[in-house]
């Protein structure tokens, strides 16, 4: 299997073989195929963190980006003056976010 290996952008690309020695057309970039009926034995294995971040980040992209909804009511709060922070909803809100995050 060749495998290109590209700078970004800058310089030459670098052609390997599947023993990682130079390929002879080392200027040449060409796809990584693997043959239909082959075993690659290459392995991934992704940490604890790694795994929980993943899934973290599948549930933010399937979630709405905005809750109009909840937009229009504070908007609404604020022009009428009757917008209140809550300092302490806000704090634990970020403390167990924090320990989520660190488990």
């Amino acid at each position: 299997m060749n495998i290109d290996i590209n700078s970004g952008g800058v310089g030459k690309g670098v052609s390997v073989d599947s023993n990682n020695r130079p390929h002879a057309n080392a200027s040449k970039e060409a796809p990584v195929t693997v043959k239909p009926g082959t075993q690659n034995a290459d392995k991934v294995t992704m940490t604890e963190q790694a795994a929980k971040l993943q899934k973290l980040d599948e549930m933010v992209r399937a979630s709405p980006d905005i809750d109009q909804e909840k937009v229009d009511r504070i908007k609404q709060q604020i022009a009428d003056g009757k917008f209140q922070i809550d300092a302490e909803s806000i704090a634990n809100s970020i403390i167990q976010q924090e320990k989520e995050l660190s488990r």
